[in-house]
């Protein structure tokens, strides 16, 4: 009898305070599993001396690769080749240095939160900033958003980026879009989805013409809307298979382009 109550109350508690994400999984079509070697490496070059690395932004234009940290640094690489490259420059614009990317009028923007402390990035959040390419200049132009993560831009000029409040009990959050106008003027954000739960990593898929995302807690997908901000439909791709997988940032496959 004391073991069906203890039941009935975690199944009223979950019910109750949003935490079926812990418990739920999905089934996907199909799962390639596979285990990588050192020696099948070759060829490959790794780079040290970026602590707590966070994102990634490979310039499309040069050999040139810019890593953010969550201790606040952006790294920036180059070289003659992309597998010859090292640390050219480095500069502490925060406590976190999170999502990294290009608009289409060329500017890279990072999500930055100010301390380098949980409570801060969870409760007050962070800002997209302007980042000049040498790192010399460094520009505020939003405000802050609280735990502000991911940021993409697609290829009409709208920038997203996620925010939510990453409370694992209460998972709340949504993604956020803006234009950038001819005067290179952010205008202020407005919201593009709510309910994605715990936002997080986003990318933008070009030859889809989509924007992942990932919900730390539970799945993958992709968002569609006619417009920006209006009817837009959430699609998940992949939904987490067990209770240990959790979602972070994104890449593209390099042949096929998938998110």
């Amino acid at each position: 009898m004391k073991r069906k109550r203890l039941l009935l109350v975690l199944l009223i508690l979950l019910s109750n305070t949003s935490c079926w994400h812990f418990i739920s999984t999905g089934k996907v079509k199909a799962v390639q599993e596979f285990q990588l070697k050192m020696e099948d490496l070759e060829g490959a070059r790794f780079y040290e001396g970026m602590p707590a690395c966070e994102n990634i932004y490979l310039d499309k234009t040069s050999n040139r690769v810019y890593v953010t940290s969550l201790e606040g640094n952006i790294f920036l690489l180059d070289g003659p080749s992309g597998l010859d490259l090292s640390i050219i420059k480095s500069a502490q614009v925060g406590g976190h240095a999170l999502g990294i990317d290009q608009a289409s009028n060329g500017q890279l923007y990072v999500a930055i939160s100010k301390e380098q402390t949980e409570k801060y990035w969870i409760e007050t959040g962070g800002f997209i900033a302007r980042i000049s390419s040498d790192l010399n200049r460094v520009e505020a132009v939003t405000p802050e958003y609280p735990a502000m993560n991911g940021l993409a831009f697609d290829d009409d000029g709208y920038g997203y980026f996620a925010t939510s409040n990453f409370s694992f009990i209460f998972p709340s959050g949504r993604i956020m879009y803006f234009l950038i106008d001819h005067n290179g003027e952010l205008l202020k954000p407005q919201p593009y989805t709510e309910d994605i739960g715990l936002a997080n990593g986003l990318i933008y898929n070009s030859s889809q013409k989509r924007l992942y995302y990932s919900n730390t807690l539970e799945n993958i997908g992709f968002i569609t809307s006619q417009q920006n901000g209006a009817d837009a439909s959430i699609n998940v791709v992949y939904q987490k298979t067990k209770m240990k997988e959790a979602f972070d940032d994104l890449c593209l496959d390099s042949k096929k382009g998938y998110g």
